[in-house]
């Protein structure tokens, strides 16, 4: 993959912030519109670079190279990273916005006490997996399979994969991952490779039908 090269450029000068939809150690994570046509809905995740770098987190560090280093991925099955800049001391990054995460459905089922049909879950997974077949002919394995990690863009009526922070590539033995969600061979520290995710993704398969299990 190509170097990525960071601009310099300004948040209000190119979108109009809607308002924050999530957050995580280091970043926020806002909705936001285009200023410019054609003024597309985005996702902005903006980090606090001096926060981060003070922080001497290392496996945060890596996280971000990982992600980073995933950003040219580009298929209709992954969620696009449509930008990337520095505004003073913050790393921007612009992402297609989604209308929900997956996890958020399951949950509201379970409250509703109601299942997934099989056609749902069917739907679901050839989405994921026609993204990982891309994925892992890039070279790269997503390691983090989970309802999570699936987001719903209702305007294209596509499930899609995200965050990439514990991607790796090629074959590994790291540990990386939700361990509930692992394959045995990550759980053990021995050499794998993209089969892991699938395995991940059949035991994502059943956490869509239990209303019962925590995602």
């Amino acid at each position: 993959m190509e170097k990525i090269q960071y601009k310099e450029q300004s948040i209000e000068n190119l979108y109009k912030i809607k308002g924050q939809i999530g957050s995580g150690t280091f970043y926020k994570v806002f909705e936001a519109e285009e200023i410019q046509e054609p003024h597309r809905k985005v996702a902005l995740r903006v980090l606090d670079l001096a926060v981060f770098f003070l922080s001497n987190q290392g496996q945060y560090f890596l996280t971000l190279l990982r992600e980073i280093k995933t950003f040219e991925l580009k298929h209709p099955n992954i969620v696009e990273n449509i930008d990337c800049f520095i505004d003073q001391n913050q790393l921007v990054s612009v992402f297609e916005l989604a209308t929900y995460g997956l996890d958020k459905l399951i949950e509201s089922y379970k409250q509703d006490g109601v299942y997934m049909t099989n056609v749902q879950i069917c739907q679901i997974m050839i989405h994921i997996l026609m993204g990982l077949e891309y994925t892992h002919s890039k070279g790269t394995i997503h390691r983090d399979i989970s309802a999570d990690n699936i987001l719903f863009c209702a305007e294209q009526g596509l499930y899609k994969l995200a965050d990439f922070g514990v991607a790796t590539f090629g074959t590994t033995v790291n540990y990386g991952g939700k361990h509930d969600y692992m394959a045995p061979e990550v759980k053990e520290q021995k050499h794998y490779n993209y089969k892991a995710d699938i395995w991940s993704s059949s035991l994502s398969t059943n956490s869509f039908r239990s209303t019962q299990r925590d995602i």
